[in-house]
């Protein structure tokens, strides 16, 4: 296998562990996927950096209810230690309150660093509502 092989194994692996967690609100597991300069900028809301950040908004957006993510992953791309992966996405939320359920759609755009013991980390996570993503 070759680097490039393993590379985009290890990638698509990060996505598909990513919605793993999220969907059962792994809190832990998400920010292992996390860079420690990480970046999420969600649709909406002020930037958020730094562990300890991107902990606290996950572990608020879970208080809010159950979530169930899904995902198309349109394009990954590798150029030297940086990767790119974009996509669709749709959420629904199941209130813990009972209140009705909510949902979303949108794009996001992922960048991924590499480090030098080979491991890749969510650098930048971006995401936008759109109509196309319905």
């Amino acid at each position: 296998m070759t680097t490039q092989d393993s590379d985009l194994q290890a990638l698509h692996k990060i996505h598909d562990d990513w919605i793993v967690y999220y969907n059962t609100g792994n809190v832990a597991a998400l920010l292992a996927l996390y860079d420690t300069e990480s970046v999420i900028m969600p649709r909406g809301r002020q930037r958020i950096s730094g562990v300890e950040a991107v902990r606290s908004y996950f572990e608020r957006l879970f208080a809010r209810g159950t979530l169930t993510m899904q995902s198309k992953l349109e394009k990954l791309e590798i150029n030297g230690n940086w990767a790119i992966q974009y996509g669709l996405f749709t959420i629904r939320i199941k209130p813990h309150d009972g209140g009705p359920e909510e949902g979303d759609a949108g794009r996001y755009f992922i960048l991924l660093r590499k480090h030098p013991d080979g491991r890749w980390t969510v650098y930048q996570d971006l995401d936008q509502h759109t109509q196309d993503a319905l």
